[in-house]
């Protein structure tokens, strides 16, 4: 069960975003970052630990973009300033847009998009089966990869069998698709009945998980606003903020 609306929390990170696109210091980034740990925290982060795991993973990404700007600077100036603020710029946009799916299960997200934000049922019972061939495509993908160590060993796999392969895993993919939108027909999960109660929809089938927008998620919104312009302001007239789009 989530604390808040799936959308409330996507706006309050699209919120954190902005600031970290438009600035390019060591120190604005860093406040940032710890501004959105506090805010996803607060919004019920789950699984802290692997959170930080996917993150070290990912700022391995940052750390390249540093070593480029190391190899082949823009500005000969300040280059190791410069790479701090790379590398903490790009670790903000990553913690911040990961952070996001460790809060909000991608299921809830296309419940509130139908909900709040008038997506379509075919379309958002579309988006839970493609998000449901994920687990059935990977375990295809290790299946064939195990076949084709047996056969070859640590000898070269020819381009012919890996073509074949691939082959074989899309025809596969589009199997398990056509079982999901198959299933989503015969139950009438493409069709749900709707209707309009003040400003947004109400489901007429008790399958379908009920995300409305409250008072609270109205509140985040504003706090994560405020606190944001506070930080941005803070950071300016201490002569911190440097702006930089790109």
């Amino acid at each position: 069960m989530n604390k808040f609306n799936p959308i409330a929390v996507l706006i309050c990170s699209v919120i954190l975003l902005i600031p970290l696109l438009i600035t390019f210091d060591p120190i604005t980034p860093l406040l940032y970052i710890v501004f959105a740990i506090l805010m996803y925290s607060i919004a019920g982060l789950k699984n802290p630990l692997q959170y930080g795991k996917t993150v070290l993973v990912f700022s391995l990404l940052a750390l390249s973009l540093v070593v480029i700007n190391i190899i082949a600077p823009n500005v000969q100036q300040k280059i190791l300033e410069r790479s701090l603020a790379i590398y903490l710029r790009s670790l903000g946009l990553i913690m911040v847009s990961i952070g996001y799916f460790y809060v909000i299960s991608p299921y809830d997200v296309v419940y509130a998009l139908m909900q709040t934000a008038g997506l379509s049922p075919r379309i958002g019972f579309s988006l839970f089966a493609g998000w449901n061939t994920v687990p059935l495509f990977i375990r295809d993908m290790n299946t064939l990869k195990a076949a084709l160590a047996f056969r070859y060993g640590r000898k070269k796999i020819p381009f012919r069998t890996r073509l074949f392969g691939a082959i074989i895993l899309l025809s596969h993919a589009v199997r398990h698709g056509e079982r999901a939108s198959l299933s989503m027909a015969v139950r009438g999960i493409d069709s749900i009945p709707v209707k309009k109660v003040g400003s947004r929809k109400q489901y007429l089938r008790s399958s379908v998980k009920k995300v409305y927008w409250t008072f609270k998620d109205t509140i985040l919104c504003i706090a994560v606003a405020i606190g944001s312009i506070l930080l941005l302001l803070i950071s300016i007239q201490l002569g911190w903020f440097k702006f930089e789009l790109g």
